[in-house]
């Protein structure tokens, strides 16, 4: 269990809307609600079938990450984690 809390979730346009159809953003955001988390979410621009979208937009998470994939959630300690199922994986350990 971890002491960071999240401070920041980086997701795309589609943000929690398509949760329910297994959309990566919208089942981080709804995991981390449901463990009792609010973090700051920020929309990036572009799409990951359209790489082409993304130049220059995402130049923050590549610098965090090493990536450009999201979502992309920011801990209150400054680490990242990075991808849908780690951090459902995180939310379900850290839950309050």
């Amino acid at each position: 269990m971890s002491s960071a809390k999240p401070a920041k979730l980086y997701v795309c346009g589609k943000k929690e809307s398509a949760a329910s159809l297994g959309h990566p953003c919208g089942r981080a955001i709804v995991s981390l609600r449901n463990a009792g988390f609010e973090p700051e979410i920020e929309t990036v621009a572009g799409y990951r079938a359209l790489p082409w979208t993304r130049s220059g937009k995402r130049d923050e998470i590549r610098e965090l990450t090493g990536q450009e994939n999201v979502p992309v959630l920011i801990l209150s300690d400054g680490s990242a984690i990075a991808g849908s199922g780690r951090i459902i994986k995180w939310a379900k350990a850290n839950q309050t």
